[in-house]
């Protein structure tokens, strides 16, 4: 490109030519296709994308026009993201991600009065090594803001703003933390923000008085509590254009240390999904059918830092350490790690600048090249990128290794782990600087536009300086962000009717099992269809899920049938006692979806109970590997625990049994199948079919074969199938195939021999009369030796 400035103004003249404006604050609305494909679990097909993968979802986004230059900027579930393009002399216009990348375009118009039309996107899902590429595509509106009166706004109830968090413990339990506050106003100015956590213990909203913030400032340290209040307006103060807002002592009183100026510009919620705006966590507490109502209203808010300011914070406990060391404030900068007990890490804080800088030397095309020195990098981010997981950090070089040296330098490194060990490479690199707040020596630097993405927005601009912490009785060095005068930032804020109606739809589930949460993030799910794809996607539409178990007392039988369209369906469960009499026979109507993890939830109609089916795996498309969740705990286990009931079966109708069939060995007569065969998996498992045309079944009773039941046997030549009559024409038959005879060449049994046959039966049998349910199963046999 050719980047001459014929007029001096600070723009190429290619990209300094007149187009329409679309700069400013969006709400962008996400409509992906229903026929968008994804890379399928195995990773060597494409895949139509699930139902609640192409839900509708929405975010904020900011549009910045240099010229006839676009970047297009936001943040979609906690990961911010920025794209590039030109705008074309009659507005149309072409984004790609910031780093040129063809795998997501984004391509519209801009007509002559401001309004982006037309936008639409294709992104490419490829798998691991690229041999597989899938297309999703969609269409994206924008919907400019209104500009309204901060005064009015936030001395009218105020504005409100939301977060939610999980995570694993280290014992594995899930965690979740939602949050929401307050910023209100009056005309005196008095009031203070609200904090609210919720209790789960508890099951309420509980008023939290804030954490406390740290500012390194020109007097020394200044502690704020975390709650911020309205000072006044600006611009025009009698109308109450922008709003100022500044941190706050104990006694309420404000602290200059940090001054932001606050402008709304106003967007109409009203019966938009709570959870499209949302997103992320929330959907652990607020359904996916909540619609905001009248009155609700969103902020597109711009947040303008005034003064210069270091803040630091004292809360890190990322590891055990912070709590058992005895620190007084929670921050320090890792420059190793030493080992207390076998497995168990602590990390050794850094105590002087010095000791963060590295020489030249240290460094082999721009990464470390000493275990030692690998150790000294500070952390910047992380991502992933084909599958493989890396992280950023920054490594800080001088002359001498000392911040009186010169060549300050910032070496940037991503690091990629790998079966065999880590891969780094160099991403490039900065400057850092050295001064001083009040008579504290600090280190700053400012992390380069390309590695935004991968941090917070106010985390851009790091710095160090180090202090005594009373608590070790030693000098740490800590780290912290600091604004810079006319540093903005953007976020999507909530007026008091929108807080109302949020809180009003607010119910957070009990906390999952570790087990089932892993289960529900594993890539394998359910899907509001027919579609059976192994390893992947298990569609549930005019077929059922069955389960069966035994406890000290009973045996039980439960099943879902699900209707072939709409979201209908019954569960049924039937419990027999030991003397196998029928205890329990409940059959009920039901609704189901497929949630946004990929799981079947199941809402009883009569009692309200809901049902969560996880697919842990899906290796077998007779047998998937389900956990099973009522009112979030498990059921069908003796002890409460994750086990999953024996071998849980898909439900199809005799004509789909029929054609699932992959072939049939020609059956002439009795003779052609009778033996005496044992299951694959226990050699005392057995099934006796006995050339007199009777059938005896045999389980493993402590090692030793046992009769369990027995039965009559028939075979249809014709068709190729032979029948189990389980009680003389009551109804309770097998229809069988035998699919196919081979040898045991992987040796399935486990008995060293190799030249004897696997017999492969497929047989189904009818389970649910009134929609012709029944279970289909699959089983390797050997003759007995």
């Amino acid at each position: 490109m050719n980047h001459t400035d014929g007029d001096n103004d600070g723009i190429g003249d290619e990209c300094d030519v007149t187009v329409e404006n679309a700069a400013g604050i969006w709400m962008a609305s996400v409509d992906p296709a229903d026929n968008s494909e994804q890379v399928n679990a195995a990773g060597g097909a494409c895949e139509v994308m699930p139902a609640e993968k192409v839900a509708q979802f929405m975010f904020m986004a900011e549009i910045e026009q240099i010229g006839n230059q676009i970047f297009f900027r936001g943040d979609m579930g906690g990961q911010p993201f920025m794209y590039v393009g030109l705008v074309d002399g009659v507005g149309g216009f072409e984004l790609r991600e910031q780093l040129g990348n063809d795998d997501f375009l984004i391509s519209g118009s801009i007509s002559s009065i401001g309004v982006l039309s037309a936008i639409t996107y294709t992104s490419i899902d490829r798998n691991a090594d690229n041999s597989v590429s899938c297309t999703e595509i969609g269409v994206i509106t924008m919907t400019a803001p209104a500009d309204v009166v901060e005064k009015t706004v936030l001395q009218g109830g105020g504005i409100a703003w939301f977060e939610a968090d999980s995570w694993m413990d280290s014992s594995g339990v899930q965690k979740m933390e939602f949050m929401y506050g307050l910023v209100p106003d009056d005309t005196a100015h008095t009031l203070v923000e609200q904090l609210f956590v919720y209790d789960q213990t508890a099951g309420g909203w509980v008023r939290n008085t804030g954490g406390t913030d740290n500012y390194l400032a020109a007097a020394g340290v200044v502690v704020s509590q975390d709650l911020f209040k309205v000072t006044g307006y600006t611009d025009s103060p009698s109308a109450g254009d922008t709003a100022i807002i500044q941190p706050t002592d104990g006694a309420n009183n404000a602290l200059a240390v940090e001054v932001e100026h606050i402008e709304l510009q106003e967007f109409n919620i009203e019966t938009l999904p709570m959870m499209a705006i949302l997103g992320g966590d929330f959907g652990m507490a607020i359904d996916q059918t909540a619609l905001f109502a009248t009155g609700a209203r969103a902020y597109a808010t711009r947040i303008t830092d005034t003064v210069e300011t270091h803040h630091y914070w004292c809360d890190e406990d990322w590891d055990e350490w912070f709590a058992e060391s005895g620190i007084t404030c929670a921050n320090i900068v890792q420059v190793g790690q030493v080992e207390q007990t076998t497995g168990d890490w602590d990390p050794v804080p850094a105590s002087s600048l010095n000791e963060l800088i590295s020489l030249p030397s240290a460094f082999t095309n721009g990464v470390p090249n000493t275990p030692a020195v690998e150790q000294m990098g500070l952390w910047v981010g992380e991502g992933q990128e084909g599958g493989q997981q890396f992280q950023i950090r920054a490594y800080l070089e001088s002359s001498n290794a000392q911040t009186d040296g010169s060549g300050l330098t910032v070496r940037y490194v991503k690091q990629y782990w790998t079966s065999t060990g880590s891969l780094m490479y160099s991403m490039g690199q900065g400057s850092f600087t050295m001064t001083t707040v009040g008579s504290v020596a600090v280190l700053e630097y400012t992390l380069p536009e390309s590695l935004a993405m991968y941090t917070d927005e106010d985390s851009r601009n790091v710095f160090l300086f180090a202090e005594t912490d009373t608590g070790l009785a030693q000098t740490v060095v800590r780290r912290g962000d600091k604004s810079m005068v006319n540093q903005q930032e953007t976020e999507l804020l909530f007026n008091a009717v929108a807080k109302d109606q949020i809180l009003a739809a607010f119910a957070p589930q009990a906390a999952l099992p570790a087990e089932f949460v892993s289960a529900s993030g594993n890539g394998v799910n359910f899907s509001a269809d027919a579609t059976i794809t192994l390893t992947s996607n298990f569609g549930v539409a005019s077929s059922g899920i069955m389960r069966e178990w035994g406890t000290s007392t009973h045996a039980v039988t439960d099943y879902y049938a699900f209707d072939a369209s709409g979201n209908g369906g019954r569960w049924v469960r039937q419990e027999w006692d030991l003397s196998d009499i029928q205890t329990t026979n409940i059959d009920e109507a039901m609704t189901w979806l497929v949630d946004l993890d990929g799981n079947l939830e199941v809402t009883v109609t009569s009692s309200g109970s809901v049902h969560q089916v996880a697919l842990n795996s899906f290796n077998d498309s007779l047998r998937p590997d389900l956990l099973v969740l009522v009112d979030n705990v498990y059921d069908g286990a003796l002890d409460g625990s994750a086990q999953s009931p024996a071998n849980p079966e898909r439900l199809v109708t005799q004509v789909q049994y029929k054609a699932d069939l992959s072939a049939k060995v020609d059956l002439v007569d009795l003779n052609t199948i009778a033996g005496n065969y044992h299951y694959s998996w226990n050699v005392n498992q057995q099934l006796h079919l006995i050339n007199d045309g009777t059938f005896d079944e045999y389980f493993d009773n402590a090692g030793t074969p046992a009769l369990e039941s027995s039965g009559t046997w028939t075979v249809d030549a014709t068709n190729d199938f032979f029948t189990l009559d389980w009680c003389s024409g009551c109804g309770d038959e097998d229809l069988v195939a035998l699919e196919s005879i081979a040898a045991d060449t992987g040796d399935i049994d486990g008995d060293s021999d190799t030249t004897e046959n696997v017999y492969t039966f497929t047989g189904w049998w009818l389970l649910d009369s009134t929609t012709g349910l029944g279970s289909m199963y699959r089983d390797q046999l050997l003759i007995i030796q």
